[in-house]
């Protein structure tokens, strides 16, 4: 073969692979540009069940149970690229719903229930609503994240829901801190009687958290079931 010839058959076959490259980065590229414009209209959602009604959802598994608290999750997809985890957990406790209401709202109260906090501000508040700035523990050597949250209360007869939402923009960003973006909540609070409300919980986020789901989840996991053992003891023993 001329040598000639043999290189113009190499030229060919680089010209090929620098355009199956570019057409590569075009696709790659565009679906990002898809992805952070769906984002930027999750922005603007402060309903979990909004969020959940754009998605395929997979069954339910359960991943413990015990002692009255049942913590399940599910596995929603969003097209063919995106998915996240939905937790949810249910429980009775042996308190009226205002108790309840007030171990949720209160930063004290809830650095005395909930596992995973550091530390927990109360940014603003009216009659329903407020906005609470957290921030988690964090175990070395993973870098520290934190989390500003919109809570909006909801009445529907005798059901009291909290819709929670993230507020990335409210405050400025912490030094060497990974703020939590897109992540969606509830609390569900169902009076059984004057001294008993049924407790249920929602949450699901699409952080781009370092940590390996394989080692984060089980962490969040046991926080999250721990957590809700203590909310229940610490309900009961409030309640006047």
């Amino acid at each position: 073969m001329p040598l000639t010839t043999s290189i113009k058959i190499k030229m060919d076959n680089i010209s090929n692979k620098l355009k199956i490259i570019s057409i590569l980065l075009v696709i790659l590229v565009t679906g990002n540009q898809c992805l952070s414009g769906q984002h930027r209209s999750w922005d603007r959602i402060e309903d979990i069940r909004k969020v959940i009604e754009m998605a395929s959802c997979r069954s339910w598994e359960i991943i413990k149970e015990g002692d009255g608290i049942v913590l399940k999750s599910r596995w929603l997809y969003f097209g063919d690229s995106l998915k996240t985890r939905e937790i949810s957990s249910s429980f009775t406790v042996h308190s009226n719903i205002q108790n309840v209401l007030d171990n949720l709202k209160s930063p004290q109260k809830m650095l005395e229930w909930n596992e995973g906090l550091r530390s927990i501000k109360l940014l603003k508040q009216d009659s329903s609503a407020w906005i609470t700035h957290t921030i988690y523990e964090i175990p070395h050597p993973f870098s520290q994240q934190d989390l500003v949250v919109k809570n909006v209360i909801v009445t529907d007869n005798q059901k009291l829901t909290i819709l929670f939402s993230s507020l990335p923009e409210y405050i400025k960003p912490i030094k060497n801190t990974t703020r939590q973006r897109f992540y969606f909540g509830m609390w569900e609070l169902v009076p059984i009687n004057n001294k008993s409300t049924e407790v249920r919980f929602s949450a699901l986020s699409f952080s781009d958290s370092r940590i390996p789901r394989i080692i984060r989840d089980p962490i969040i996991q046991r926080k999250l079931f721990n957590s809700f053992l203590k909310l229940k003891n610490q309900t009961r023993s409030g309640l006047k």
